[in-house]
């Protein structure tokens, strides 16, 4: 019984790690964002000032412009850049493909090394 369990032991300090790198600060975020804090930021240590306002700062966030304008920007960004290194990937490869094109990389790839450590 015990050896089945033992392995397990040694995942705990990972574990303890994500819960308190990952799981808190996420749980915490998600808590203040259903908190009115226009007025008082710095006083999350007082529960007393709390004003729960439940989804109203995702409506206001969700019925703005900014919002809209910086998920667009952030597409445009993603897709034309993904895009960008696809095609490049692929011109790559295929280059890559051509039987002298497959040796001038190989020793360009065994020189570069050499050329990009400190002196």
């Amino acid at each position: 019984m015990i050896k089945k369990i033992r392995p397990y032991f040694y995942l705990l300090p990972s574990f303890a790690v994500i819960l308190g790198v990952i799981l808190i600060p996420l749980l915490y975020a998600v808590f203040i964002s259903f908190i009115d804090l226009s007025k008082n930021v710095n006083k999350l240590d007082n529960p007393n000032l709390w004003h729960f306002i439940g989804l109203e700062n995702y409506i206001k966030v969700l019925t703005g412009d900014f919002f809209w304008s910086a998920l667009g920007k952030t597409l445009y960004f993603t897709v034309t850049s993904v895009g960008l290194e696809f095609i490049i990937g692929l011109a790559i490869a295929s280059f890559s493909m051509n039987s002298f094109a497959e040796e001038a990389l190989s020793a360009e790839s065994c020189s570069f090394p050499g050329l990009s450590r400190p002196s």
